[in-house]
């Protein structure tokens, strides 16, 4: 239930992820945004580390469940 893939310069990771995750750690990679429907499937998410990623905006109603969102070094512009 946890997947730590951060430091692998991933520009997307659409298919890598299964729904059923509840800790995800994708920081220090190169990933500036997603498809708006990408998080919908991630019902039980409840941690997410997005730290050192070209991210400028991140919507928080698509997050439902999150408890913990980590965005350090990251160039966010708008929650």
């Amino acid at each position: 239930k946890y997947l730590y893939l951060s430091s692998n310069k991933f520009n997307s990771v659409d298919d890598l992820i299964p729904p059923n995750i509840e800790l995800l750690d994708m920081m220090n990679n190169n990933i500036s945004g997603w498809k708006p429907s990408f998080w919908k499937r991630f019902n039980n998410l409840t941690k997410l580390y997005l730290s050192g990623n070209p991210l400028k905006t991140i919507r928080m109603a698509d997050f439902p469940n999150l408890r913990y969102l980590e965005l350090q070094n990251s160039q966010i512009e708008e929650i």
